[in-house]
């Protein structure tokens, strides 16, 4: 009890200074990714504004786990946050949540770590093929 304990107070604290450590901003973004299995869906990849050249460049990416099994009739998945260049920053968990009438379809709420400028971002969903059209939604992160 005391090291699952000791384990979350550390886990909160490298959450708490993250930022600072690593100079990025943490947002929480919800990604619905319609045929996840179908697909094999293996992340999803953010794509950021340039208004200067009109239109949307890659940013860093999500890369996920299988999904997984959790207490309390949970599914989960872990996501690793990815640097545009390539470095990865952090693991998380995130909760599958499945639409009952397309179990196909999962809902996903991730951090997504910015390391580009504050902007208007788009996601596509990637898999061992390429990436899918950018989507229809955008978020300013």
């Amino acid at each position: 009890m005391r090291r699952a304990s000791l384990r979350a107070t550390c886990l909160l604290a490298t959450l708490l200074f993250l930022p600072a450590l690593v100079a990025c901003e943490f947002k929480s973004v919800t990604v619905q990714i319609a045929d996840f299995e179908t697909n094999s869906v293996e992340g999803v990849r953010f794509w950021r504004l340039d208004e200067a050249l009109g239109d949307f460049q890659p940013g860093g990416s999500v890369r996920f786990s299988d999904p997984y099994p959790a207490g309390g009739g949970l599914e989960m998945i872990d996501y690793t946050i990815v640097q545009a260049n390539g470095e990865e920053v952090l693991t998380l968990p995130a909760e599958v949540i499945r639409d009952p009438a397309d179990p196909d379809l999962v809902t996903l709420v991730i951090s997504y770590g910015r390391f580009e400028e504050a902007g208007w971002f788009r996601v596509s969903s990637f898999n061992a093929v390429g990436d899918s059209e950018l989507s229809s939604e955008q978020v300013y992160l």
